[in-house]
């Protein structure tokens, strides 16, 4: 297990007793880049992320960071993709900076199959 030590720049600095510090860089993104999660229970996109049909909610959702952190969802909105409306279902949230997540689960709950591949 590793503590968070601190972020400069896109570079995230991590240590633990064993190894004093190591370094993890994270390449610029987009906000249209999103990574596909199987951990995540449902769509968990940055707040910039392109969406339709985005609304304030009260029915916020809490996720934990890598950091040990949480962040609190902000809007319910509409990925912007041809599939059904359970499929394309998210949360937004103002903290999330680095990539918006799909859920393997959610897709697969919408009757989706996911294969991963070589």
């Amino acid at each position: 297990m590793y503590d968070y030590i601190g972020k400069l720049n896109n570079t995230f600095y991590f240590a633990n007793s064993s190894q004093p510090r190591i370094a993890v860089y994270l390449p610029q993104t987009s906000k249209n880049d999103a990574i596909i999660d199987s951990g995540a229970s449902h769509h968990t996109l940055r707040d910039d992320a392109p969406v339709d049909n985005k609304q304030t909610t009260h029915d916020k959702k809490l996720v934990g960071t890598p950091t040990g952190n949480t962040m609190l969802s902000n809007a319910h909105a509409l990925l912007k993709h041809n599939l059904p409306r359970d499929a394309r279902e998210a949360h937004t949230y103002p903290g999330l900076t680095y990539l918006s997540l799909l859920s393997v689960g959610q897709l697969c709950d919408a009757g989706y199959r996911v294969i991963f591949d070589e």
